[in-house]
């Protein structure tokens, strides 16, 4: 396989993806969450980020009239290109670059992921996405709406 293409006559040369001795995905984006004693649960930049963008995709079922949302959401998506990013890329930069000015490039807890997404979008509430009308939900309360910390964690652990 090169570049993710699968070779003429449909095989592949890379090795089986699945680490038969420890049972885990070798991809390092698949194995990105860690468990450490207990409910101790480490998170990378870009998991949070599409963790962040899955509250919110959910939270516009709720509020399908917040405009802020959705232009939000429609710009973090993750999931148009292959490899890490957002469809608008100054997204995600946006967030990379906050979470290493607060992080660097360490893995942080499931809490601490959840604490910074909040903040991050208090922040962008107030920034560049300022313009909805006044009612208009904003970023935070949205991923409030649907993320509270048990269940921030368990879509953590099931990506």
């Amino acid at each position: 396989m090169r570049d993710g293409v699968i070779q003429e006559g449909g095989r592949n040369d890379e090795p089986h993806p699945w680490d038969n001795e420890t049972g885990l995905n070798r991809n390092p984006k698949k194995n990105a969450f860690k468990k450490r004693g207990g409910n101790d649960m480490q998170v990378d930049v870009y998991d949070s980020f599409v963790a962040m963008y899955q509250a919110l995709d959910a939270a516009f079922d709720e509020h399908p009239k917040s405009e802020r949302l959705r232009t939000f959401a429609s710009e973090a998506n993750p999931f148009l290109w292959k490899g890490e990013g957002s469809a608008d890329p100054a997204v995600y930069i946006e967030f990379e670059q906050a979470w290493e000015k607060e992080f660097g490039d360490r893995k942080v807890t499931a809490l601490e992921a959840r604490q910074f997404v909040r903040s991050h979008l208090k922040t962008q509430d107030e920034g560049e996405y300022a313009f909805a009308p006044a009612g208009d939900v904003t970023l935070a309360e949205a991923f409030d709406s649907v993320a509270d910390e048990k269940i921030w964690e368990e879509a953590l652990s099931e990506s």
